[in-house]
């Protein structure tokens, strides 16, 4: 639909007149506008913390390793928010270093936080593994090689019916006869004298 000049010019005019929010209540409304996604981002933000900056590691993130299933997104925003909190970490430590406290108090607080450190560290390598597997277990899936895609499946034949093989043939039984002893032998004895037994 075609809007006349005038109308066109005004339209113009209005632009101009709309900046943003200017109330830090407007502000606040719209702070997490520049996130395109992430689950719980808005929730990780700290009152003086820049959206746009957790965005920053997102966008890189996202270009490396390209997701491209929900599994693989969620894990890509694990290290996202893994790198954002190491980030929040170490700023942390360098407000602590430059606080006046006693040297033991220094050492437990920067303890804590290298604990905390090394435990997002972990979570980072843990969601770049996994996600580095999800990917190769997406890659060697039939139907994304290209072998797949180009050659269609060659149909088997039906088998051939194996016959079963023949049983040989039963051996004739011959008729049981009854065990009769043989009659005893006159002057046949019964042991040999002379000879101990041996067993």
């Amino acid at each position: 639909m075609l809007i006349s000049e005038k109308q066109h010019q005004a339209n113009c005019e209005n632009a101009q007149k709309s900046t943003g929010p200017k109330t830090p209540e407007g502000k606040e409304a719209v702070r997490f506008n520049a996130l395109t996604w992430s689950l719980r981002a808005r929730n990780m933000m700290l009152p003086d913390e820049e959206p746009g900056e957790y965005q920053k590691i997102w966008n890189q993130l996202e270009e490396e390793f390209q997701p491209r299933t929900h599994a693989e997104r969620h894990l890509v925003e694990c290290m996202a928010s893994a790198e954002w909190l190491i980030a929040r970490l170490t700023e942390t430590e360098s407000r602590i270093c430059q606080t006046a406290m006693t040297y033991e108090a220094l050492l437990k607080l920067l303890e804590r936080i290298s604990v905390q450190r090394a435990r997002l560290d972990r979570s980072h390598l843990a969601a770049m593994r996994s996600l580095q597997q999800l990917k190769k277990e997406r890659a060697a899936r039939p139907e994304n090689s290209e072998q797949a895609s180009v050659e269609p499946a060659v149909k088997a034949g039906p088998r051939p019916v194996a016959k079963p093989a023949a049983k040989p043939a039963a051996k004739p039984v011959a008729a049981e006869t009854p065990y009769v002893m043989s009659p005893p032998v006159e002057n046949q004895p019964v042991s040999c004298p002379g000879r101990t037994d041996t067993r």
